[in-house]
């Protein structure tokens, strides 16, 4: 599909004419095909024994080149018609392409790819984060620095604010990705020290869900308790991130973290009917949930019910809520009046530090009646 089905075969063509010995003009063409078909068959294998957070499907793309460099030779042995076919269906692919890209580049159509595989979050919510960010800097004493959660934060912000000197906090992801020695270089791996007030940007949508509360305590450790965020989130929140204002001098104490919490029912896109039953659980790190506001497609529908007995400790063994473990929520909403279609689970969650979290919203389905 990526690549169109008659270049495909072409390039297959390539990678099977690399098997075959010959010396003189084959030789170039055995060593691009090889390379190619090594590299793609590869990565093709290791798709059957990993998932989408562990492989792409642009990996391949070094292979394409390779095969791609010796395409032509096998296009001129076919018919003209053939290879007037393998063009437009190479440009119509190309089309298709550049039209995604269109289409998720408008917020509200990228808006209802959320909560699909298909929604290209490393591509959203930059340009509102800048926003945000240059907002809270107005707001700052002079002098304030932004500092980022990882490499991606930074460099997209740095793009954003034209400012190359965003320095980023050590983080698994720069080392996955081999950025750390880079950042390092370049002066731009903080040490969590500072003698001047900050800003502070994570993106909780980096981090797997179930390392996230232990992100947050080692964001303690470099920088010291964290205070109520300001919470910039898109797409329903598949794409969020936490601004922190952080003082010049280190604050001591306990860690104190963002919330965390989960929706156990009702499921992801599950179909309701006239009510809507809502369980869940959420915490908060040192200080403790106060409230869970519930919303229905942005709009505050009533508070859940919060503090029942439901015991995650055994998940979340390094939690320091101290309301543990009495975190769990639920509440029965009235969904008569809504519309058949698709719809937004949402909440709010109050911090008794006074801090206002959004957290992301969950899709779920009013039949038609």
């Amino acid at each position: 599909m990526l690549v169109t089905p008659i270049l495909c075969i072409a390039m297959w063509k390539v990678a099977l004419a690399g098997t075959r010995s010959g010396g003189g003009a084959r030789a170039q063409w055995r060593y691009f095909g090889l390379i190619g078909a090594v590299s793609t068959l590869s990565i093709f294998a290791l798709g059957f024994f990993t998932d989408v957070e562990r492989i792409s499907f642009h990996w391949p793309l070094p292979g394409y080149l390779a095969l791609l460099i010796a395409v032509p030779v096998v296009l001129n042995g076919w018919p003209r018609w053939l290879r007037r076919t393998g063009w437009w269906l190479a440009g119509g692919g190309l089309a298709l392409a550049f039209g995604y890209y269109l289409m998720v580049s408008i917020p509200s159509v990228r808006e209802q790819l959320a909560g699909y595989k298909y929604y290209p979050r490393n591509f959203a919510g930059w340009e509102p984060l800048a926003g945000a960010v240059r907002e809270e800097l107005k707001g700052m004493p002079p002098g304030t620095r932004v500092l980022a959660g990882n490499f991606k934060v930074g460099a997209e912000l740095g793009f954003q604010l034209r400012d190359p000197s965003i320095e980023v906090l050590r983080h698994p992801l720069n080392d996955k990705h081999g950025r750390s020695a880079q950042l390092g270089l370049w002066g731009l791996l903080h040490d969590g020290q500072r003698d001047t007030p900050m800003l502070l940007v994570l993106s909780p949508s980096d981090q797997r869900y179930r390392d996230l509360l232990e992100r947050y305590h080692a964001v303690c450790e470099q920088v010291g308790p964290l205070p109520p965020p300001r919470v910039v989130s898109n797409d329903h929140g598949y794409q969020r991130f936490l601004l922190f204002r952080l003082p010049a001098e280190r604050a001591e104490g306990p860690c104190v973290t963002p919330a965390m919490a989960w929706v156990d029912a009702p499921q992801p896109g599950a179909a309701v009917g006239d009510t809507l039953e809502v369980r869940g659980w959420a915490f908060k790190d040192g200080v403790g949930i106060d409230r869970v506001e519930l919303l229905i497609d942005g709009v505050p529908v009533g508070d859940a019910v919060y503090g029942r007995a439901y015991d995650i400790t055994g998940a979340w063994k390094i939690s320091t809520d101290p309301q543990h473990p009495n975190v769990a929520f639920d509440a029965t909403l009235k969904t008569d009046h809504l519309a058949p279609g698709r719809h937004w689970l949402g909440m709010t969650l109050h911090g008794k530090d006074g801090s206002v979290e959004q957290w992301q919203e969950q899709a779920f389905t009013v039949p038609a009646r």
